[in-house]
């Protein structure tokens, strides 16, 4: 038999015969398949290790300040067979929301103010009306750092119905 066609995994070999002595006045042919083959199989192929696909970003563990956020990944093919190994980590970090907090400009223990932010949505487009907010940030204050106002004081539409 020949050495089999794969080397790990499956394969085939085969072996062949040819005639010695063709037959003569009125001697038996030969019977029979002049080659053969056959299924083998060696040893497992080695398979090597894939990671999974990185998942999402964890939320920033500060406001500010520089926090840290990571995401992580795992194994989606573990190695086996002699294969490689996963190359890498299996999580990950980096910097988030570097922007200073905390004071915005002045001196430690001064009460410092931002700006207010732009006005939220309003809460109803009609009726009894609605609510709007905003906020903005502070240092070492006192007092509120959000605002609520009225909005859409407006009575609603009334559609026509017939009795």
């Amino acid at each position: 038999w020949s050495s089999c066609s794969a080397t790990c995994g499956s394969g085939t070999q085969s072996h062949s015969r040819s005639v010695a002595n063709a037959s003569a006045q009125g001697g038996a042919a030969c019977s029979g398949p002049s080659s053969e083959s056959r299924a083998c199989s060696t040893a497992q192929c080695p398979v090597d290790c894939a990671w999974g696909a990185w998942g999402e970003w964890t939320e920033c563990s500060t406001m500010c300040d520089s926090g840290t956020q990571t995401h992580s990944r795992v194994i989606a093919t573990l190695a086996a067979y002699g294969g490689a190994a996963c190359v890498g980590p299996a999580s990950a970090s980096q910097a988030c929301n570097t922007h200073a907090c905390g004071f915005l400009g002045g001196n430690l223990g001064e009460c410092e103010w931002g700006d207010w932010e732009e006005w939220g949505e309003c809460t109803a487009s009609c009726g009894s009306g609605g609510q709007q907010s905003r906020v903005r940030s502070s240092a070492n204050c006192e007092g509120t750092s959000s605002e609520l106002r009225p909005c859409n004081m407006v009575s609603c539409p009334v559609d026509c119905q017939w009795s």
